[in-house]
């Protein structure tokens, strides 16, 4: 299971997006500070 969920081969798939969602939180958060 976690080998599944850590599959840096295959981040994508291998997290279910797991990886995307954090990227777009992070994103979201920096960019919300540059801008304030």
């Amino acid at each position: 299971m976690w080998g599944h969920i850590f599959n840096l081969n295959d981040p994508l798939i291998g997290a279910d997006n797991t990886w995307v969602l954090w990227a777009i939180c992070a994103l979201g958060a920096a960019t919300a500070i540059y801008m304030d």
